[in-house]
C-alpha cells in the first residue's frame, strides 16, 4: 500500500513538472519576442538621442569652425570665447592667431635638420615646375597636409612659368630658383600672403621644421615637349602634381622626318623612359658627340642605357629621332642641384 501510494505521488508530481514544462515551452517564444521588442525599443531610442545631439552638434558654430579649419576643439572654443560667438570674426582671429603662431614656431625650428621630403612637379602645356620641399621625418612627408601644401607650392611655381615665355619666342627657357626667390611667390589660398607665409603656417600646424628648399621652372617653344618621372611614382589626390624623392623634367624635340619609335611605345613613353635613366644614372650633363674625352659618370649620351645596358644613350636617341635638349635632376637631402 505504502509502495502503490508513492509510486501515485511520484506520477503526479512528473505530470505537474511536465504540465508546467510545456507550459513554459509554449510560453517561451513569446517571452523572448517580447525581450526582442523591448531591446529594439531601446536601441531606436537611443539612436534617435544620438543622433539627434549630432545633428545638433554639427549646426554649433564650434563643429563649424573646426571643420572649417582642423584646428583642435579647444583651440576652436577659445576662437569663438573671444569673438562672442561670432563664426566670421573667430575665423579671421584664428587665421590671424595663427599665423602668428606658425611664424613663431617656424622661428624656433629654424635649426632643426630637414632632410626628409619630396620633390613635387607639375607640367601644363609647354611649361613645368619642379620644387624640393623639405621636413624632418619621414611620416611628416607622408601626411596629407604636407602633400597639399606641396600641391599649392608646384602649383604656383607654375604659374609662375607660364610668365617667363613670350608669345612668340622660339627660346627654351629654364629658370633655376633658390628658397629666398621662390618664398617670394604669391600664396593662391592664403589672399595677402606669399609662400614663406604658408610654409610657417603649416609649421605651427604640422609642428616640424619645413624648408622650400629649391625650383626650376622650364618653358619651351612650339616644337619642343616636356616629358617629367619621380620616384618613386605618386600623385596628389586627382591633381596633376606628381611627387616622390627623385625627380626628373626633361626638355626634348622629335624629328618626325628620322627615328623610329618601338612597337607598342610612343615617343612619350620612350621620352619618360629617358627621364627614368636619368633618375637612376644621375648624369649632370647632355653631353656631346664631339666630346674628345668621354665622361659617362656625367654625361647622359655617353652612358649605358639604363634600361638596354647594350646600347649607349647617344644610339637610343639616334634611333628614336629624339634630341634632348635640357634636364634637372632633384633628390632629396641633395646640396648640390644635379
Amino acid at each position: 500500500t505504502i509502495h502503490t501510494a508513492y509510486s501515485i505521488a511520484a506520477d503526479k508530481s512528473n505530470l505537474c513538472f511536465r504540465t508546467s514544462s510545456l507550459t513554459y515551452l509554449h510560453s517561451y517564444p513569446m517571452i523572448k519576442s517580447s525581450i526582442s521588442s523591448l531591446i529594439n525599443m531601446q536601441i531606436i531610442r537611443r539612436s534617435f538621442f544620438t543622433n539627434s545631439y549630432l545633428l545638433n552638434a554639427s549646426k554649433s558654430p564650434l563643429a563649424k569652425l573646426r571643420k572649417k579649419t582642423g584646428y583642435s576643439l579647444s583651440i576652436c572654443k577659445k576662437a569663438l570665447e573671444q569673438n562672442e560667438q561670432d563664426l566670421g570674426k573667430a575665423l579671421e582671429w584664428l587665421k590671424t592667431q595663427a599665423q602668428a603662431e606658425g611664424w613663431s614656431k617656424a622661428n624656433k625650428l629654424s635649426g632643426r635638420n630637414t632632410t626628409q621630403g619630396l620633390i613635387g612637379i607639375l607640367l601644363k602645356d609647354r611649361h613645368g615646375s619642379m620644387v624640393e620641399l623639405n621636413c624632418e621625418t619621414d611620416f611628416v612627408a607622408r601626411n596629407t597636409k604636407f602633400h597639399h601644401l606641396l600641391n599649392e607650392i608646384a602649383g604656383v611655381a607654375l604659374s609662375n612659368a607660364t610668365n617667363n615665355l613670350d608669345s612668340g619666342s622660339e627660346d627654351l627657357k629654364v629658370q633655376s630658383l633658390n628658397k629666398d626667390e621662390l618664398s617670394q611667390f604669391k600664396s593662391t589660398s592664403e589672399e595677402g600672403k606669399n609662400l614663406a607665409d604658408l610654409i610657417a603656417l603649416n609649421i605651427g600646424q604640422i609642428g616640424e621644421n619645413i624648408v622650400l628648399k629649391r625650383g626650376v621652372l622650364f618653358s619651351v617653344p612650339q616644337g619642343t615637349s616636356l616629358a617629367a618621372v619621380t620616384h618613386p611614382s605618386a600623385r596628389i589626390d586627382n591633381e596633376d602634381v606628381m611627387y616622390g624623392r627623385f625627380g626628373t623634367i626633361m626638355a626634348y624635340s622629335k624629328d618626325h622626318n628620322t627615328g623610329v619609335i618601338p612597337e607598342g611605345q610612343t615617343v612619350e613613353t620612350m621620352a619618360r623612359q629617358l627621364c627614368q635613366h636619368i633618375i637612376g644614372m644621375s648624369p649632370t650633363e647632355i653631353g656631346s658627340l664631339d666630346d674628345e674625352v668621354l665622361e659617362p659618370e656625367t654625361h647622359l649620351i655617353h652612358q649605358d642605357f639604363l634600361l638596354d645596358e647594350e646600347k649607349k644613350v647617344s644610339a637610343l636617341i639616334a634611333e628614336l629621332g629624339i634630341s634632348v635638349k635640357n634636364f634637372h635632376r632633384y633628390e632629396v637631402g641633395r646640396d648640390d642641384e644635379d
